[in-house]
């Protein structure tokens, strides 16, 4: 008995809507997967420097720039809430 071959992935026309829907928001969610990426690769390199730091000393520098030093320390608590 002769059985005709199913359709293509690509032929619409004898395929559901559905099927142009589903695929087209397949092909939408891939594409935006690997701009998204790209995206993300291309920001990684563009802030990455290519000279290293001298040492750990200054790289607590570095780090430390930013920080403002504690004007004045927290007060001990009281005697009653010490555990």
């Amino acid at each position: 008995m002769h059985k005709d071959r199913p359709p293509g992935i690509f032929d619409f026309p004898s395929r559901s809507v559905g099927h142009g829907v589903g695929l087209g928001l397949l092909v939408g969610v891939l594409l935006s997967f690997v701009a998204h990426l790209g995206l993300l690769i291309l920001r990684a390199n563009a802030n990455s420097s290519d000279v290293p730091l001298a040492g750990a000393e200054a790289a607590q520098r570095e780090m430390g720039k930013h920080k403002k030093p504690p004007t004045n320390p927290t007060p001990a608590p009281p005697a009653a809430v010490r555990y």
